[in-house]
């Protein structure tokens, strides 16, 4: 475990219960102040988080994880304690178009993102890449994904546990 988990952790928390004080704005700046490669208090080198609203906060401290975790594989667990699977699974696989068109991107020299169109980063810290789909088919949906609430956010009971504990039910779905 990072000690990096452990102050996000620790001010996700704080953030959750409304209890928003100088620690919290202070785990989430020695985050941001390691990956600047400076101290917390040299705040002209990094953007500093002062601000105490709570949604802002929320905001900020998920696209935080998102950044700082990024292939670390927590991104999942995120978003189930969230409750934000449904949005975030449920959208298309976006990928690069074919080679003929990719080649014709890259000559144009409209290649990562195209001109015409970014990613929107939306209010829930989600990342939405509808935009590079509807932009002159510069990128492309490979597949269609399907996360089903009822089943996706609660796991099975083991069948011994349900079983031989009296009054125990299995979770809904299952």
């Amino acid at each position: 475990m990072r000690y990096a988990d452990v102050l996000l952790m620790y001010a996700e928390a704080k953030i959750e219960m409304n209890e928003i004080d100088q620690s919290v704005l202070d785990a989430i700046n020695d985050v941001r102040s390691r990956a600047y490669k400076t101290t917390r208090s040299n705040t002209s080198l990094y953007p500093a988080v002062t601000t105490t609203n709570q949604d802002e906060l929320r905001f900020l401290l998920r696209s935080e994880r998102r950044m700082e975790f990024a292939w670390e594989n927590r991104r999942w667990f995120d978003l189930m304690r969230w409750r934000l699977c449904d949005i975030a699974i449920n959208r298309p696989v976006i990928d690069l178009p074919a080679k003929a068109q990719l080649q014709k991107n890259i000559k144009s020299g409209d290649y990562y993102f195209p001109s015409d169109a970014l990613p929107v980063i939306e209010e829930n810290g989600l990342v939405n890449l509808q935009p590079l789909v509807d932009s002159k088919a510069k990128f492309r949906k490979t597949m269609e994904r399907k996360f089903d609430p009822a089943k996706g956010y609660l796991l099975p009971l083991p069948l011994s546990d349900v079983t031989l504990i009296p009054g125990m039910i299995q979770n809904p779905g299952y």
